[in-house]
C-alpha cells in the first residue's frame, strides 16, 4: 500500500483505513485516497445499451447535468455490462478534508464505498453494515456485475423493503429479490472493482495488496520516468535534425528562385501570344457569301435561302436551269476549304437540295478561315 486511504466524515472525525507504506518522498508526490461513504452519496443508474465506446464520457457527463441535483459535484462512473453506475457528492467534501490534510485538492483521488465492496458468492442481494455509516448498504450482483446500488438510513423491516423493491421495479426495470436478505457488518473495505470511466488516476492500489504487486508499481514507475527521459533526448536530437533540412530546403528555394521566376516569366509570355492570337479578324460575312456563291454557280446552280447558326451553316440550293447533279454538288462543296463535313439533308421544292456544313479555322475549330489567293481564282 504506497497511499493512505482515508473514509470521510462530515464532522472531520475521518477515519484511517490503511497506512500507506514507503518512502515518504514517494508518499508525498502519490497523494492519499478518500472514500465517501455510501450515505453522502447519490446514485444514478443510466442504460448504456447502445451507445458506442468512445461516446460513453460524453453521453455520462450530459445525462450528469440533465439529472444531477448537487451543484458542484464530484462524480464517480462505473462501467458493469450495459449499465452506467453514478455516484455524486459534493465538492466541498474534498475541499474541507484537503484542507484538514494540508493538500491540494488534485492529489487527492475520491472514491466512493460502493466501489470498495465484495460481491457476494454465489450473486445476488446483500445488505451491509459499512464502517462510518449508521444505516445498511444494499447491493444486487448478478454473473459477476452490480445490477443495482441502494441505501437505508436503517435496516428496513418487510413492508419498507416490499415497498422500496416495487419503486425500483417501476423506475429501473430492476427486480431484487421478494425476501429482505440478512443484513450483515463489514468491519473492511475490500480492493476497488470499477475504474472510474471519468477521470481515473491510476497512481496505485488503494486498499492493501501484495507486497510484489507494490513493488512491481515502484519499478514501473522509475522505468517510466527513465523511458521519458530517453524519449526527451531522442525528441531534441529529431528536433535538431529537422531544423538542418529545413535549412537545406531554404538553400535549395532561393536556388531554385530564380529558375521558377524565369519560367513564370515564360508562361506569363505564351499566355500573352495565346490572346494575341485570338484578336486576329475573322473574314467578313460577304467574303463567306461570294465563296458560297462561287462554288455552287459553277455547279449550275443557284442559293434559295441560307441559315448560319455559329459554326453551322445550311443552305438550300436551286437549279438556274435544268436539274442538278447531287454527287457533282456535293463534290464541289466538300473540295471549298473552309467547309467541314458537308452533308446532304433532304430534297427541296422546285427540284432543290438542302445541305449542312461547318466551318473550319485555323486550328480545326469550326469557324471561318481567311481565304488565299487560291481560293480566289
Amino acid at each position: 500500500m504506497l497511499r493512505s486511504c482515508y473514509l470521510f466524515d462530515e464532522q472531520g472525525n475521518d477515519l484511517t483505513l490503511a497506512e500507506g507504506k514507503g518512502p515518504s518522498a514517494l508518499r508525498h508526490a502519490l497523494g492519499v485516497v478518500l472514500v465517501v461513504p455510501r450515505s453522502l452519496c447519490l446514485y444514478l443508474r443510466l442504460d448504456a445499451r447502445g451507445i458506442p465506446l468512445l461516446r460513453l464520457r460524453s453521453y455520462a457527463r450530459l445525462q450528469l447535468l440533465a439529472r444531477s441535483p448537487v451543484v458542484h459535484p464530484d462524480v464517480f462512473v462505473a462501467r458493469q455490462g450495459d449499465a452506467l453506475h453514478l455516484w455524486l457528492w459534493d465538492r466541498a467534501f474534498v475541499q474541507s478534508f484537503a484542507g484538514r490534510q494540508g493538500l491540494p485538492a488534485s492529489r487527492i483521488e475520491v472514491l466512493p464505498s460502493s466501489v470498495l465492496t465484495k460481491p457476494p458468492s454465489p450473486d445476488g442481494a446483500v445488505l451491509l453494515r459499512t464502517p462510518g455509516s449508521a444505516g445498511v448498504h444494499a447491493q444486487l450482483w448478478q454473473a459477476g456485475n452490480l445490477l443495482h446500488d441502494g441505501w437505508f438510513e436503517e435496516t428496513p423491516d418487510a413492508l419498507e423493503w416490499r415497498i422500496w423493491r416495487d419503486d425500483i421495479e417501476r423506475q429501473e426495470g430492476i427486480q431484487w429479490p421478494e425476501t429482505l436478505p440478512l443484513a450483515r457488518s463489514s468491519n473492511a473495505l475490500g480492493r476497488r472493482w470499477g475504474r472510474n470511466l471519468l477521470r481515473e488516476r491510476a497512481l496505485g492500489a488503494t486498499l492493501p495488496g501484495a507486497p510484489v504487486a507494490r513493488m512491481a508499481l515502484g519499478c514501473a514507475t522509475l522505468a517510466t520516468l527513465g523511458y521519458g527521459v530517453a524519449l526527451q533526448a531522442q525528441l531534441y536530437l529529431y528536433q535538431a535534425r529537422i531544423e538542418e533540412v529545413q535549412r537545406a530546403q531554404t538553400e535549395v528555394s532561393a536556388r531554385l528562385r530564380p529558375i521558377e521566376a524565369a519560367r513564370q516569366a515564360a508562361l506569363e509570355a505564351q499566355r500573352w501570344v495565346t490572346q494575341a492570337d485570338r484578336l486576329v479578324q475573322q473574314p467578313p460575312a460577304t467574303t463567306l457569301l461570294e465563296r458560297i456563291g462561287s462554288t455552287v454557280t459553277g455547279q449550275g446552280a443557284v442559293v434559295r435561302d441560307l441559315d448560319i447558326q455559329g459554326d453551322i451553316m445550311r443552305a438550300t440550293l436551286a437549279p438556274a436551269a435544268g436539274e442538278l447533279s447531287l454527287p457533282d454538288l456535293t463534290a464541289a462543296l466538300t473540295q471549298v476549304g473552309e467547309f467541314d463535313d458537308v452533308r446532304f439533308l433532304d430534297a427541296a421544292p422546285g427540284k432543290g437540295f438542302r445541305f449542312a456544313w461547318r466551318l473550319r479555322d485555323r486550328d480545326g475549330s469550326a469557324r471561318v478561315a481567311p481565304r488565299t489567293g487560291s481560293d480566289r481564282s
